[in-house]
């Protein structure tokens, strides 16, 4: 008789899931509305490597000048991106007196290291490196070409290059 009761007392449960699948929080469901806010995350990080760049041979003003490996571009970036270069003034900073103080930034190009295309830098931007896959982490060497213009004082010439990163 026990048995009798605990069955029959188990059936109503049973029948009540299978009549409207909603007794008892069984087979209900609801839903939130929600937001992301996911802006574009963009970082760069230039290291420059501090090689000085000595022409100490005529072919050195004939042909120029490379310095391998002269600074390190890391790009973090949540959308595909373009690494830009120019420089604040149009001519190099002289170290003496007697140096030329109109030697162009012109004489300067930089290079990925794994690209052929040399970028001569200027006071506007110029596309050096262009996103091409889906990391979120790049990480790039930068080769530096030097050839001055004929007929310009020697000595030792220094600028700022400036990298942005910008949305393609």
């Amino acid at each position: 008789m026990k048995r009798i009761l605990f069955i029959l007392s188990l059936l109503p449960l049973s029948a009540a899931a299978q009549s409207n699948g909603n007794a008892y929080g069984i087979g209900n469901s609801a839903s939130v509305n929600g937001s992301v806010n996911m802006p574009s995350l963009m970082r760069i990080d230039v290291t420059d490597h501090h090689k000085q760049v000595v022409l100490n041979r005529i072919e050195d003003y004939e042909n120029g000048k490379v310095a391998y490996d002269i600074a390190s571009l890391n790009v973090k970036s949540s959308r595909p991106w373009i690494v830009n270069i120019m420089t604040e003034g149009q001519y190099a900073s002289p170290s003496s007196a007697t140096s030329s103080r109109t030697m162009p930034v012109s004489m300067f190009s930089f290079k990925e290291s794994a690209s052929d295309q040399f970028v001569t830098v200027s006071t506007s931007a110029r596309p050096l490196i262009r996103s091409t896959n889906s990391s979120l982490e790049n990480s790039y060497t930068l080769d530096m070409l030097v050839k001055p213009p004929f007929g310009h004082q020697s000595g030792v010439y220094t600028t700022n290059i400036i990298f942005t990163l910008t949305q393609q």
